[in-house]
């Protein structure tokens, strides 16, 4: 039997408590965490909201890590010596029981109200056998912080991984064509102007800054999209139904605050590797830039005025980063990633990939795992909650969307205007479209898991090599033993039959 940690304390009311959570992750899983507490319960009857303050707000444990995390919680100053407080100090998404604490009120001894210091270590997950499913409680704990991480993180790093592709893309012929092409086009200027306007490169710098400050880790391993891939990578590494553990495959770093640095205010850059790491990622936005460098019209005077409204679009749609949670911007790129993995199963590639890598480790522990977070839940609610939002202020179904939002801005670009709507758009905005992706899923894990795998594999390159590495070292279907008719005669007449 485990023994769990637990807090038993006589304090006076008003008192602030300080725990000192030494805290450390048993699992093999990077692990996030954001200790909560419940709301107390005085004398098992009436219900007061805890005051608590965490810092840091966040900390990152890779498997094995031992860190420090402390709480100021506000014991209610208005309770009577006798009286009975009892809460739970959860952490959400990493382990399913919490940590009781029960506090019985004393008579406050002086004027001042006092602070108490009190250590506290929790090993993480509580149980061993916990730890074996740290890719479930990894996903889980993820998904429930998508409602409190702030949208414009992850937005800075996609946007520097974005422009890094861009970047690469542009050393190759093709790429370099292109780019040579756009630039002397009024899209091309109109969007360096915007990212000068706004000071683009110190946005995304003081967004790094702030994830860094918040999930501290070794270099190029505090980031979002290092940990998810950390993630995903893992379900190759251990079973979940006997806990055996596998070959690791490395993440590299993601070393976002160098290349921004390489970068600094180049506006110029900055575009060209976006715009043309979108051209990698998506063959519409590809043929809309081809079909842009056509368009060369003489800059008019509406060029000026065009691009104040660009720059003043793109700070109100940075600042907007500010506000929104996160979670609606994973809900759209999950349902762009399962549509391009759906249009990918359908082709011939596609289809043996995915046939080989459902036999694998690595599928059923993914399955596993979106099965016990149930994703399929998170997204059809994710979509609700979206809807309801653009609903209230008056915003069209067919206007909706963070995705649809950034590409009708991008084309605005444009000295001429582009009708999004004749555009080969292949973009799905977080509405109408969505709610259909999510119907189409009807609530199967395996569908979900096997389109955004296939989504990844269309997108990243790296990723698509890992995957065909695990797909080849999946277990061959033997085909089935040849069956031919029993003929009776054919059994009387055998040496040794039953007639022996």
């Amino acid at each position: 039997m485990i023994q769990l940690p637990h807090i038993e304390l006589k304090l006076p009311s008003g008192t602030t408590l300080v725990l000192q959570l030494l805290l450390h992750n048993q699992s093999t899983e990077s692990l996030l965490l954001h200790p909560k507490l419940e709301d107390w319960v005085v004398d098992g009857e009436q219900i007061i909201s805890p005051v608590s303050y965490l810092e840091p707000v966040y900390i990152v444990l890779a498997g094995g890590e031992e860190k420090s995390q402390k709480m100021s919680l506000q014991i209610p100053s208005d309770l009577k010596p006798g009286q009975i407080l009892k809460n739970w100090l959860w952490f959400p998404g990493v382990q399913e029981s919490g940590i009781p604490v029960n506090i019985e009120i004393i008579k406050l001894d002086t004027d001042n109200p006092a602070v108490i210091d009190l250590s506290l270590k929790a090993d993480l997950p509580f149980s061993t056998e916990d730890s074996q499913l740290s890719p479930i409680l990894g996903l889980m704990s993820g998904l429930m912080e998508f409602d409190q991480i702030p949208m414009r993180w992850l937005v800075a790093e996609i946007l520097v991984k974005l422009c890094q592709t861009g970047e690469e893309y542009a050393e190759s012929p093709a790429g370099s064509e292109l780019l040579r092409q756009l630039r002397p086009t009024p899209f091309f200027k109109n969007g360096v102007s915007a990212l000068d306007g706004v000071q683009f490169c110190d946005w995304i710098a003081k967004s790094l800054s702030s994830i860094k400050s918040v999930l501290k880790g070794r270099k190029g391993q505090g980031s979002l999209l290092y940990l998810w891939e950390c993630w995903w990578v893992s379900l190759a590494e251990v079973d979940l139904e006997v806990g055996e553990s596998g070959s690791i495959i490395g993440v590299p770093p993601f070393l976002a605050e160098e290349f921004v640095t390489e970068l600094g205010k180049d506006g110029d850059r900055w575009f060209a590797g976006l715009i043309l790491g979108l051209a990698q990622l998506s063959p519409a936005i590809a043929v809309n830039l081809k079909n842009i460098t056509n368009q060369i019209p003489p800059l008019s005077d509406s060029f000026t005025e065009r691009s104040l409204q660009a720059s003043y679009n793109l700070a109100t749609g940075l600042s907007g980063f500010d506000l929104l949670p996160v979670r609606w911007l994973v809900l759209e790129i999950l349902l762009l990633l399962n549509q391009r993995g759906r249009e990918y199963l359908e082709t011939e590639p596609g289809s043996k990939l995915f046939t080989r890598l459902s036999r694998t480790r690595f599928f059923k522990n993914g399955l596993i795992a979106f099965t016990s977070a149930q994703v399929p839940r998170w997204l059809a609610i994710s979509q609700s909650a979206a809807n309801a939002y653009y609903e209230s202020l008056g915003v069209p179904s067919s206007s909706r969307g963070v995705v649809y939002y950034w590409e009708n801005w991008l084309w605005s670009l444009g000295a001429i205007d582009l009708n999004s709507a004749t555009i080969n758009n292949n973009i799905i905005s977080s509405n109408l479209s969505g709610t259909l992706l999510v119907n189409q899923g009807d609530m199967d894990a395996g569908q979900w898991f096997g389109g955004i795998a296939l989504g990844l594999v269309q997108l990243s390159p790296r990723i698509a090599t890992q995957l065909k590495n695990i797909a080849d070292r999946s277990p061959e279907l033997f085909p089935p033993i040849p069956q031919h008719p029993v003929i009776l005669d054919e059994i009387i007449d055998e040496v040794g039959s039953l007639q022996r």
